[in-house]
């Protein structure tokens, strides 16, 4: 029944207040409404603009080639080649498992991490699923296409190395970039990047990374570029021309075979390096596209330790070949002359303890020349003792041991030249004048790196200069503008000339440790060294066959040549291998003569002439027998003796210093 005005009115009055408060909430809900609206499209204008435009168009990153690394003759060692890289967008992939489940039928995918990477991604960054795929699958995928929403095919440049393990440790790897590096590098990266990680590679990062470009696309609800819009090309990186030569970086890995060690050549004039060799080797292919945990795993645990760069890294006793610091410091200090001479009984008597030469039965009377010459231990024992620890290490310093070379290689190890403050303060004890003569020997405590060794090696062939080394055509160029190639050390002339003459008679003399050099096709100078790697009992070495193979001396060998006029400097040293000559000997001669062949002028000795045969006679009056003694390999005899009977003399080949 309807009410009356009055009833209506008397309606109203009895529920005016809920009316007001009706009132004053649709009022209060219509300003919230309104002051949101002007909220959104004021103040939050941009940004939900930039979302909406995002949800169509896309940003698209373009990475440049990274920069050429070629030899001296530009012969390519490092080059980038394309490669197609596979990922999902989160925001355009609405069921990640079942989309990853399906592609892992015909690509080889980690579900797993991929789904934990996928989560914690920011909507539109793509996800990377696989770096380097094959036609196959590449085929797969862009025939499903339409099928996979989110999924992307994109042609990526990856890093390519066609040498394999060629010069690893030089040219280093990439990998990807460390969330504290991203932090660090102030917006030039992006996470998934990959930078070098060690060698050249990181060194010259920043020359070599190139600029990036961008490219911005419209997408369609499902991801799929429908259109391109704008696009800045990227910047390709510039090449680094290198200092070593391919064919001698060739031949000196080749040389080592299967034996673990380090050589390292280069120009004793201005210091550039030729060949820097650190075996065994790696792969840097593996780190292209992000190695797997199993090759790394292999790599970092592998007891050959492949990673390691023995050239700077490696600290070795350098043995006999320290007796060229040695016999400098003396003649330095006059503690000798070219005319002293000691005797050599075969061993040298120090307190109640007798420290025995390498030759058993002993050298007899040397001076400084036959000591260099036959590496004569009791001689240098005895400089050793007179000189003291004090004034060796200051002459050993001033030929770069003991201290950092200037290489342009991160991570490059002082190794140790000892001194009584050193002892005292990292072993809490004083220096103890016998120590000397495992000091003067090459033994004790000095340490060495392959490359401080073939630095002194050029000081000896240069005539007197600190060359720094380098690696990079581009750098060698920098430094001979500022400072020259290599400063004048404080050893005289005469000195070095003394020593330079020694090493010449090690490899040309009779009775020289490195004999098996002499009839190479140039004149070569060197010294020979074995060192030990743990001590051996007093009374006599063991044989090789009785000793593990890890704890068998290491063979080294510094050479320069030509004599007259020096073009290659080199030091190598083969681990647990034996004797200096023996071993290390014939890598440097492959090193040397590879690298001699190649430069034009370069004088060659002359070869001997043939003898002419002898004449037979008659029966009845037999001619007198000629013997040559042809020693093995690793024999302890004297070189061949053209004459009418075999040399009485006997002259070690090779030297084993048991300090």
């Amino acid at each position: 029944m309807l009410r009356t005005r009055p009833e209506w009115e008397d309606f109203l009055r009895k529920r005016k207040g809920k009316i007001r408060v009706f009132g004053a909430a649709l009022a209060v809900a219509c300003l919230v409404i309104m002051i949101r609206l002007w909220h959104l499209q004021v103040i939050e204008y941009s940004s939900l603009a930039g979302r909406a435009e995002s949800n169509r168009i896309r940003q698209l990153t373009l990475d440049g080639q990274r920069g050429l690394i070629v030899d001296r003759k530009d012969k390519v060692l490092v080059d980038t080649r394309p490669s197609f890289r596979l990922s999902v967008v989160p925001e355009d992939t609405p069921h990640p498992r079942s989309t990853l489940e399906y592609l892992s039928k015909k690509i080889r995918i980690d579900i797993n991490s991929a789904l934990a990477r996928i989560k914690g991604a920011r909507p539109f960054t793509p996800v990377v699923l696989n770096r380097n795929l094959d036609r196959n699958s590449v085929a797969f995928v862009e025939e499903r296409r339409f099928e996979l929403p989110g999924v992307a095919l994109e042609i990526k440049p990856t890093r390519h190395y066609p040498h394999s393990d060629f010069a690893a440790h030089v040219l280093g790897y990439l990998g990807s970039i460390t969330a504290q590096s991203l932090a660090e590098a102030g917006g030039k990266y992006a996470m998934g990047d990959f930078v070098g990680q060690t060698g050249l590679e990181k060194e010259y990062e920043e020359m070599l990374r190139g600029r990036k470009g961008l490219k911005r696309v419209e997408v369609d609800a499902a991801g799929r570029v429908l259109a391109t819009l704008a696009v800045e090309p990227p910047k390709s990186g510039n090449q680094l021309k290198l200092t070593l030569e391919f064919k001698t970086q060739k031949a000196a890995e080749a040389a080592f075979g299967n034996k673990r060690g380090a050589a390292v050549a280069l120009d004793p004039n201005t210091g550039e390096i030729i060949a820097f060799v650190s075996k065994p080797s790696f792969d840097p292919n593996l780190f292209t596209i992000g190695i797997s945990p199993k090759d790394w795993n292999a790599l970092a645990t592998a007891p050959s330790h492949p990673l390691q760069n023995r050239v700077t890294h490696g600290q070795y006793p350098p043995g006999s070949t320290f007796k060229i610091a040695v016999a400098l410091a003396a003649l330095e200090e006059g503690i000798t002359t070219p005319k002293r001479e000691i005797k050599c009984p075969g061993y040298f008597q120090f307190g109640i303890r007798k420290f025995r030469c390498w030759k058993k039965h002993g050298h007899g009377t040397v001076n400084l020349h036959k000591a260099i010459v036959e590496s004569c231990d009791v001689y240098f024992y005895t400089l050793g003792v007179e000189m003291g620890v004090e004034k060796l290490a200051l002459t050993a310093r001033r030929l770069g041991l003991g201290m950092k070379t200037g290489i342009h290689l991160s991570g490059e190890r002082t190794g140790l030249i000892p001194t009584k403050e050193w002892k005292l303060a990292a072993l809490k004890e004083p220096w103890h004048p016998g120590e000397m003569v495992s000091c003067a020997i090459g033994q004790g405590y000095v340490l060495a790196t392959p490359l401080q060794l073939a630095l002194m090696t050029a000081a000896v062939a240069n005539g007197g200069r600190l060359v720094t080394p380098t690696l990079t055509v581009m750098e060698q160029q920098e430094r001979k503008k500022d400072s020259g190639t290599g400063r004048r050390i404080n050893i005289s002339e005469e000195s070095v000339r003394l020593v330079r003459e020694a090493m010449r008679g090690v490899v040309a003399e009779p009775h020289g440790t490195a004999w098996r050099l002499r009839k190479g096709p140039y004149e070569y100078a060197g010294k020979t060294g074995t060192a030990q790697v743990v001590r051996m009992r007093e009374e006599e070495p063991e044989s090789e066959e009785d000793v593990a193979e890890h704890l068998r001396d290491h063979a080294l060998f510094i050479a320069f040549a030509p004599y007259d006029d020096p073009k290659i400097a080199v030091a190598v040293i083969a681990e647990n291998s034996g004797h200096g000559g023996a071993v290390a000997a014939p890598i440097a001669k492959i090193i040397m003569d590879t690298y001699l062949a190649g430069l034009p002028g370069v004088k060659r000795m002359a070869k001997p002439k043939p003898k002419p045969r002898p004449v037979a006679q008659p029966a009845e009056a037999p001619a007198e027998t000629t013997v040559i003694v042809a020693p093995a390999e690793d024999s302890q005899q004297s070189p061949p003796v053209e004459a009418p009977l075999a040399s009485s003399g006997s002259a070690e080949t090779t030297e084993a210093e048991h300090p």
